[in-house]
């Protein structure tokens, strides 16, 4: 930039610096924050706000004091910068400090706002505070602040998220009454608040009314009744829902399809859950690693062939979009697919290229290619070295008694293992076979030791 005539503003900094503290490296942020005036850009207090609320998002609130302390006669803070820092101390449940600090505002001569009452309303209701909450806000009417749609929305979510409903719809009706008109935000944590507890036909009716009333229901509006009708085992209602949100213009995202698979798949109707992961394939929604996990996780219920073999193309499928399955998921399904007859399938997936990419192949695939004797590839410097190194005439190398009784109960789980999986046996049998004969060849390597000294 520099070279180009170009000099770092205000924004340039807010960005780096806020890159630095997602990055884990707070410190490093906060010296280029004490260094902007060395490059022809002073710090004021609008740079100052910015970097706290940077700070404090990021859960730092406790440097961001520190440098709030520093700082504050020099920028002379402001109503925002106390409100950041209350709300920084709120967001990591320390609502005592928040209000330390709210109480030196006040001290300042600095009048606390809306904003302000309601950061602290947020913060009780974050921490569990109920009782504590419900009192500031009878606080909030004494004192005739100017209680806002954000005010009555933060209490209902808050009522909501602790389970009482019957207050959260008290509250709901008296912002109606008092003339306040409810927002999208607040229609959504009061639909929230009744799927929660089962009473989904009661959120339909809100969702209705809100409809009524010309409010366009979003992501969080229809994601919540699909979530509720899920729950409440009415699967095709929420089906419904999907085509209704797409009518309406809003685009269901991935969340909203995994509840939905999942919901299928928990009540066994996984043939359904395959269906609408189907229909990801023809739209613009693209599977999740969540999507892959649900859905091979639920082709173990049945204990089937055909339902193995599915888990095996979704395993390759998934890391061919570039998802990284966890080793136990890995391990699960070539297991499976071994144990119900599938060795040719598990096979093929080992021979993939994606699949031998994967980090944790070293020690899982050497079992499988010794289960399948697949040759082990070795690079092709290893091999010319290997070919150099060896002698004209090499005499076979004699193996000991060990390593022959080692190689013969190898061999011999392998085959258990083959065996097993061709007539289809439970997991549970073929584990106690893998383990018996690795206790014999101990058994029998301790018994050599013995009698060998």
């Amino acid at each position: 930039m520099q070279s180009r005539g170009l000099g770092p503003n205000p924004k340039t900094f807010a960005i780096i610096t806020e890159r630095y503290v997602s990055a884990g490296k707070p410190d490093k942020a906060v010296n280029i924050f004490l260094s902007m005036h060395k490059h022809g850009c002073p710090q004021d207090l609008n740079s100052f706000n910015a970097f706290i609320d940077v700070l404090c998002k990021s859960k730092r609130a406790e440097m961001a004091h520190k440098l709030f302390k520093m700082f504050r006669s020099r920028f002379r803070a402001d109503t925002i910068s106390y409100n950041t820092l209350a709300n920084g101390f709120c967001l990591i449940k320390r609502t005592p400090k928040a209000q330390e600090i709210l109480k030196e505002m006040v001290e300042r001569g600095l009048e606390p706002t809306i904003t302000t009452y309601n950061i602290m309303l947020n913060g009780f209701f974050k921490a569990g505070q109920i009782k504590e909450a419900w009192e500031f806000f009878l606080q909030m009417k004494k004192r005739k602040c100017d209680i806002d749609v954000v005010t009555y929305t933060t209490i209902v979510h808050g009522f909501g998220v602790a389970g009482e409903v019957e207050k959260a719809r008290k509250v709901f009706n008296e912002m109606v009454g008092a003339g306040i008109l409810p927002s999208v935000a607040t229609y959504n944590a009061l639909i929230q608040v009744l799927c929660k507890k089962d009473s989904v036909d009661n959120a339909i009716l809100v969702f209705n009314e809100m409809l009524r009333k010309g409010y366009l229901p979003n992501g969080t509006t229809y994601n919540a009744i699909i979530r509720g009708l899920c729950h409440v085992g009415k699967m095709d209602n929420a089906m419904e829902y999907i085509d209704k949100m797409k009518e309406d213009g809003c685009e269901p995202n991935i969340q909203t399809y995994n509840v939905v698979i999942r919901y299928y798949c928990d009540e066994g109707e996984i043939e359904k859950g395959l269906r609408v992961f189907e229909r990801l394939s023809t739209g613009d929604c693209l599977p999740n690693l969540d999507t892959y996990n649900i859905l091979i996780s639920a082709m173990f219920v049945r204990k089937k062939s055909d339902d193995l073999l599915v888990a095996g193309k979704l395993l390759t499928e998934m890391v061919d979009r570039g998802f990284l399955p966890r080793k136990f998921t890995f391990n699960r399904v070539l297991n499976g697919l071994l144990l119900t007859g599938n060795q040719d399938f598990a096979k093929e997936i080992l021979s993939q290229r994606r699949i031998q990419h994967l980090n944790y192949m070293g020690s899982s695939s050497d079992f499988y290619q010794n289960s399948f004797d697949l040759p082990e590839k070795k690079p092709a410097a290893t091999e010319e070295k290997e070919a150099e190194k060896a002698p004209a005439e090499k005499k076979p190398k004699r193996q000991g008694r060990s390593y022959q009784r080692k190689q013969e109960s190898s061999i011999l789980a392998r085959s258990l293992l083959l065996l097993l999986g061709k007539f289809r046996l439970p997991l549970g049998l073929c584990c106690l076979v893998c383990w018996a004969t690795h206790a014999v060849s101990e058994g029998s390597q301790a018994v050599a030791k013995f009698t060998s000294s």
